[in-house]
């Protein structure tokens, strides 16, 4: 995976901790070329390593690709 940059950094911690409150729908917003697929693609990355099945769900081609991009840098295996 790619080192998250620290708004990154914060926006993964403050997501973890809504959860862990008990918040089950997060938004996350970002701007244009801000790091959405990063940050999502570094928290399903985490949760995979802890053993749990993980679904990202996009609406664009190239999103599907940037995602696998990012994913495939984790090692992990997965697939479209």
């Amino acid at each position: 995976m790619r080192i998250p940059r620290p708004h990154q950094t914060q926006a993964i911690e403050d997501i973890r901790a809504a959860y862990g409150a008990g918040f089950e729908r997060i938004l996350y917003q970002c701007p244009t070329g801000g790091g959405k697929t990063d940050v999502i693609c570094q928290i399903a990355a985490n949760a995979a390593a802890a053993g749990h099945i993980v679904r990202i769900d996009v609406h664009r081609d190239t999103l599907i690709q940037h995602s696998q991009e990012r994913l495939d840098l984790s090692g992990r295996e997965d697939g479209v």
